[in-house]
């Protein structure tokens, strides 16, 4: 993610060479959460539950001369449940949520040109395995993502906002000498560019 600002930061300002010499604001901000499971329950009676939960928030304001502003904004909520309960089953759960979110801006002051680029990424991966004894088991995936910014100059404003609301559920259930196996993914990816000039 910070390669892929690298190189557009590189690009934009080889194409527009001084453009930004008289001032302005420049911002860039990330995020990258990641959440994993694993449960094995190998016979007899057993039980097993996980939960994990992560809020992330990240903002940014700034202001230049003539007006110039520049706000940005990043909000990420991702929940994981997994949970099994085995009556001589062999039974394993594996769980990855992943999200990872970008955004930079170049606001150049006065009439100055105005550029902008952020995107989300969101992954699920969900297994589970079940053989032998009676059993079940539950993976549960829950993501909230959302990021918003805003740049101003004497030439207007800009705005670009993005949001992702996504649910994900895997499950088995099995009687004694019963064999399965339940495998789910996700991906959602989102990308938005603008300049002024």
């Amino acid at each position: 993610m910070f390669r892929r600002f690298v190189i557009s930061l590189a690009v934009v300002l080889l194409v527009c060479p001084g453009v930004f010499a008289q001032g302005g604001i420049i911002q860039f901000q990330d995020f990258t959460a990641n959440l994993n499971e694993a449960i094995d329950l190998i016979h007899g009676h057993s039980v097993g539950n996980s939960f994990k939960s992560v809020l992330v928030t990240n903002n940014q304001c700034a202001t230049a001369p003539c007006p110039t502003t520049a706000y940005q904004s990043q909000f990420a909520m991702l929940n994981q449940m997994a949970s099994g309960v085995s009556n001589s089953a062999i039974i394993g759960i594996a769980a990855n949520l992943s999200a990872t979110g970008f955004q930079d801006q170049l606001i150049g002051q006065s009439v100055a040109p105005k550029i902008q680029f952020q995107g989300l990424g969101l992954v699920g991966i969900q297994g589970i395995v079940k053989s032998d004894g009676q059993g079940n088991a539950n993976v549960h995936h829950q993501a909230i993502l959302r990021q918003s910014q805003t740049g101003t100059n004497s030439a207007g404003t800009m705005n670009e906002s993005t949001t992702i609301l996504a649910m994900q559920d895997s499950d088995i259930i099995g009687q004694p000498g019963a064999t399965g196996i339940v495998l789910s993914t996700m991906s959602v990816t989102t990308t938005q560019t603008q300049s002024t000039f």
